[in-house]
C-alpha cells in the first residue's frame, strides 16, 4: 500500500534523526535501566519463559526490556533503520531477542506462534486496516495465547487545552479516510536545533470501538478493557506528576481517559 510505504520512508528519516539528536533511549537501554513501564507490567504480569512479540517495536527498548524479564522475545518493525539499531543494541547489552524487519501485514509464514503479542502507544495510528491488523495478531498466537496493547486514548487526542480549560475540538471518530500531510518533527520532546527529513506521514483516527470491533470480528475474546486517567506522557498542560509516577488530573478536577489497555485471547 502506498500509505505503509510512505510511513516506512518516513519512520526511517525519523529514526535516524533520533539516533542523531541522541532522543532515543539507547543509553538507557545499554547500561540496563531502560524497563517497561506501567500498566503493561501490572497487567501483562510474569513473562519468564513466556514466547512474546512486540509488534511495531521502533528500536527494541520495550522488547530488550520484556527479554530482560525472562521473555524470549522477537520484535517486528517495517522500519530498516529501526531493527538495525535494535539488533545493534542487542549485540552490545547481550540481551537476546529475535529482530525482524518486516511489514505488520505481510509477516514472514514461519514467524511464531507466541504465547503474548504485546504492542504499545501511538501505534494504532500508524494502521489504515484495523482487520487485517487484528487477523495479523491472531494468527500469531498460540491457542490460549493473550493480544495486550496499551495505547492512547483517541479522546484525548480530539481534545485541546486553553487556558486550563479541556474542550473537544476534533472529531473523535476522525474524517473516516487517512490523515494525510508533510512530517519533519518528532513525539519526543526534541531540543530547538531538531530537524528530520521530510516525509509524508498517513494516519488514521481509530475509536475504542474500532478496536475492540476488530480484535472481536477476528476471533479473539476480549479479557479485559481499561481507561486509565493516566499515562507516561504530558498530553495537556494542566496535568500533574502522581503518585504512581505517571501524568495524570489534578485532584478536584474532572477526569477523562488518557491511555486504554486491552487483553484479549485466543480460544
Amino acid at each position: 500500500m502506498d500509505a505503509v510505504a510512505a510511513n516506512r520512508d518516513l519512520w526511517d528519516k525519523r529514526v535516524r534523526a533520533h539516533l542523531q539528536f541522541g532522543l532515543y533511549p539507547s543509553a538507557r537501554v545499554e547500561d540496563g535501566t531502560y524497563d517497561v513501564g506501567e500498566p503493561e507490567i501490572s497487567e501483562i504480569g510474569d513473562v519468564r519463559g513466556l514466547r512474546l512479540v512486540h509488534l511495531q517495536c521502533n528500536a527494541g527498548a520495550d522488547t530488550l526490556a520484556w527479554a530482560r524479564r525472562g521473555a524470549i522475545a522477537t520484535g517486528v518493525d517495517f522500519s530498516t533503520e529501526a531493527i538495525t539499531e535494535a539488533r545493534r543494541l542487542s549485540s552490545v547489552t547481550g540481551v537476546d531477542a529475535t529482530f525482524v524487519c518486516a511489514d505488520l501485514y505481510a509477516l514472514p509464514d514461519d514467524l511464531g506462534p507466541f504465547d503474548v503479542a504485546y504492542t504499545s502507544m501511538g501505534v494504532l495510528w500508524w494502521l489504515p486496516d484495523l482487520d487485517r491488523w487484528a487477523v495479523a495478531v491472531a494468527r500469531l498466537l498460540l491457542p490460549g495465547g493473550r493480544f495486550y496493547l496499551h495505547e492512547i486514548h483517541p479522546i484525548s487526542m480530539a481534545v485541546t487545552e486553553q487556558d486550563g480549560r479541556i474542550e473537544l475540538t476534533d472529531d473523535y471518530y476522525g474524517p473516516g479516510e487517512p490523515i494525510v500531510f508533510e512530517s519533519t518533527g518528532t513525539y519526543y520532546d526534541a531540543p530547538p536545533e531538531f530537524v528530520a527529513e521530510p516525509g509524508m506521514e498517513h494516519g488514521t483516527i481509530h475509536s475504542v470501538g474500532d478496536v475492540i470491533s476488530a480484535l472481536a470480528g477476528a476471533g479473539l475474546r476480549i479479557d479485559r478493557l481499561v481507561e486509565h486517567p493516566s499515562t507516561t506522557y504530558k498530553l495537556h498542560e494542566s496535568l500533574v506528576w502522581g503518585d504512581d509516577g505517571r501524568w495524570t488530573f489534578a485532584p478536584g478536577r474532572p477526569r477523562m481517559p488518557l491511555t486504554f489497555s486491552v487483553m484479549a485471547s485466543r480460544v
